[in-house]
């Protein structure tokens, strides 16, 4: 399995752990730091979603034009090159072969612990060894490569997002050998995860921060009024 390939893994039950874990880590390479990525189950390899299941099958080229083509009705500005086009539609639920970070490990344990799964979940840190540049064309790597995105839409700003681009996009991380030793692996109890989502949204970081938009308000009264008792109001 391939968390057991990973050098350093932390276990956390509390929030003071999960400080302390985050704490240990080294800050990374001066000017690119470290990626986070949160994981409802510990155990998902790191592939992006074009790398899985039917989509791995399809060519991600053709669909990804075909897509554009349709998107660019519903964008206030046009993406400058390929990437801002991969960002936009990794964002907006299009199978790409570019796989979600971010700079902000809470960001990170929110989103491994915003579905209610019963079993582990999981907060990868990883230290890119460099950052491609904008105008690269994403269809002409290969290997496992590190993108930081403008902030050409809100959730990605919000986020403080960051891809990792993979080709083929079924190239997990952890296999490839460059970038994997520079993995590492905080995994979240279970029995936690529900009171983390809480101890989270003390310190601002929720639905309404993170999707800046009603979708995100929505998702996180909804989820105000599942998890906390006010006084009766007359």
């Amino acid at each position: 399995m391939w968390w057991e390939k990973v050098g350093k893994t932390h276990k956390v039950n509390n929030f003071f752990e999960l400080h302390e874990a985050f704490s240990r880590m080294s800050s990374g390479l001066e000017g690119i730091g470290r990626l986070f990525r949160g994981q409802s189950q510990f155990d998902w390899r790191l592939v992006p979603k074009s790398g899985r299941g039917g989509f791995a099958k399809a060519n991600l080229r053709v669909y990804f034009n075909e897509w554009k083509q349709h998107a660019i009705e519903y964008l206030l500005n046009k993406p400058q090159d390929e990437l801002e086009w991969l960002a936009i539609a990794q964002h907006h639920g299009f199978a790409t072969n570019l796989l979600d970070w971010t700079y902000n490990p809470l960001a990170a344990a929110f989103f491994a612990v915003q579905e209610e799964i019963n079993r582990d979940a999981a907060i990868i840190a990883y230290r890119p060894n460099c950052l491609v540049r904008p105008q690269v064309n994403p269809f002409t790597l290969e290997g496992v490569y590190a993108y930081q995105p403008t902030h050409v839409t809100q959730r990605i700003k919000r986020q403080m997002g960051a891809f990792t681009i993979h080709d083929p996009p079924t190239l997990s991380l952890d296999e490839y050998r460059e970038e994997a030793k520079n993995l590492e692996i905080i995994i979240i109890d279970c029995s936690y995860k529900k009171q983390l989502l809480c101890d989270l949204a003390t310190y601002g970081v929720n639905q309404a921060t993170l999707f800046p938009d009603l979708d995100g308000l929505s998702m996180h009264i909804n989820w105000k009024m599942l998890n906390y008792v006010y006084p009766q109001a007359f």
